[in-house]
């Protein structure tokens, strides 16, 4: 289970920073920003920069400690995170050890990324089949190319390590190698999920904005960093997302015999809901989201919904209820909920009291 802490000032934000270890990625939003060395004292001005700008200029009004991450809810609406980097200063022993446990798993490749020194686009990619006497030879090559020192900077994945600058060809470019297990590097480049948000998902969420206190799209690109939608494989995908934050007001509420019940359809949809005109909404860190994959495209998957929730159950009216065995815990679970009404979100017209579920029952 993931561990939270809220931070109370400034000054634990920045301890809890460097505590992430000598490199840390910035992105708001999503949207990588820069990356911090807090190691090396020439990255000190960046470092003092970046801090000013976000930790004690801006303002925030929730700090947040997790394992691998800091992150800031900023007065408005971003959300920016201090991470942990894959960028380590290691040794070459360090390293060596770390390419002999590589070497465990499976067969070892050698794989190099040529990059024009102008434009930083990629050139070439080719694997090579290396031994470990050829890793080392490498490893030992890097350590004495350049500026010499104990330590280097190198990106630590889990089956992979990355050298950066290694060389220069007689054509000017830098060469980026990476050492690792050659059928996971394949993998990693090629299990990468797109999230698609359509025209239909932008205008449902329209309506439904005012129950996240945070703006949903932020959400959706700190769930795409945190790799949530990585391992989604099934056509249909529901899910539901903690957050080491309140998100929103979950409408979903336990009702009793003395809750007033009315039945309405809701903006943008053709089926009833059941409402409870004496429920309150209440904040919650999870979110409910609906996936479903592209025809075209596996790797691809379209939002259908998302809303501030912790339960994933369909409504009695849904026509992609499958069978008699789905209905009847359908019925189950909205005979002892509703959710709370909101005029706003409400077709006014269509509001009933008799139940329209009854015919339901013969299920």
């Amino acid at each position: 289970m993931k561990k939270f802490m809220y931070l109370n000032n400034s000054n634990e934000v920045v301890n809890a920073i460097y505590e992430l270890g000598s490199f840390v990625w910035v992105s708001v939003n999503d949207t990588y920003i820069s990356e911090l060395d807090l190691e090396n004292t020439c990255g000190w001005g960046e470092v003092m920069v970046t801090f000013d700008e976000y930790i004690y200029n801006k303002g925030y009004y929730k700090a947040i400690k997790s394992d691998l991450a800091v992150t800031l809810l900023m007065n408005n609406g971003d959300i920016v995170e201090f991470s942990k980097s894959n960028n380590e200063y290691l040794t070459k022993e360090e390293a060596l050890e770390k390419v002999k446990e590589f070497s465990k798993q499976g067969k070892m490749a050698m794989v190099n990324i040529f990059y024009n020194e102008y434009d930083g686009r990629e050139e070439s990619r080719s694997y090579i089949d290396m031994d470990m006497d050829q890793v080392e030879k490498v490893l030992t090559d890097y350590y004495e190319y350049g500026w010499k020192a104990s330590k280097k900077c190198i990106a630590v994945r889990e089956n992979s390590l990355c050298l950066y600058n290694y060389s220069l060809d007689d054509k000017n470019r830098y060469c980026h190698t990476v050492i690792g297990i050659e059928n996971e590097l394949k993998e990693e480049k090629q299990n990468k999920i797109k999230i698609i948000q359509t025209n239909k998902f932008r205008k449902y969420m329209e309506v439904h904005k005012k129950q996240f206190i945070l703006p949903y799209k932020n959400l959706i690109k700190y769930m795409q960093l945190k790799g949530e939608f990585k391992q989604v494989k099934d056509k249909f995908v529901e899910m539901v997302i903690d957050f080491p934050f309140d998100i929103g007001y979950t409408q979903l509420c336990e009702i009793t015999s003395g809750h007033k019940i009315v039945y309405a359809k809701r903006k943008n949809r053709d089926i009833y809901s059941k409402f409870t005109l004496n429920g309150r909404s209440r904040l919650i860190n999870k979110c409910v989201v609906v996936l479903k994959q592209s025809f075209e495209n596996p790797d691809e998957y379209y939002l259908i919904t998302m809303f501030p929730g912790e339960h994933i159950v369909k409504e009695p009216q849904d026509r992609n209820i499958k069978d008699k065995e789905e209905i009847k815990k359908v019925l189950e679970f909205w005979n002892n909920h509703a959710l709370t009404f909101n005029p706003k979100e409400i077709n006014l017209e269509s509001i009933i009291y008799d139940c329209p579920f009854e015919h339901k029952s013969e299920y």
